[in-house]
């Protein structure tokens, strides 16, 4: 498993210019459950430093070079939607990402075995 460190809340989708370089998956696009490991891993193995979480479902990657676009970290209380399929865990908010760290990673054998089964399992949609 990847291990990683929060760095906090950030605003995203100001003046129509994301945050993040990229949107790897939704759970809409079959990912099944959102938990932190499961970005982290995914972000990871695609060349990426740092990953966040937005609004419930969503799993984006950063550049080993990222920095916010936007300023510094936003308010923690506007990072206010619980991860689907992790409601212990907070997944960002309507346009704010809860930022991490990647600090290392496991097995890549590992990894990819894991992400096929997360989009192989079928949705719960509570």
């Amino acid at each position: 498993m990847a291990t990683f460190g929060y760095l906090g809340c950030y605003k995203d989708n100001v003046d129509g210019q994301r945050d993040m370089d990229t949107q790897t998956f939704t759970r809409n696009m079959g990912a099944p459950k959102l938990p932190r490991e499961l970005c982290a891993e995914f972000c990871y193995q695609a060349g990426n430093d740092f990953f966040a979480l937005q609004n419930g479902d969503e799993c984006h990657c950063g550049s080993p070079k990222w920095q916010s676009k936007q300023g510094k970290a936003a308010d923690e209380k506007e990072c206010d939607k619980t991860c689907d399929g992790a409601r212990d865990v907070v997944c960002g908010g309507v346009d704010r990402n809860s930022v991490y760290k990647i600090t290392n990673s496991a097995n890549p054998t590992e990894v990819t075995k894991r992400l096929a089964d997360a989009v192989d399992q079928p949705a719960d949609y509570e």
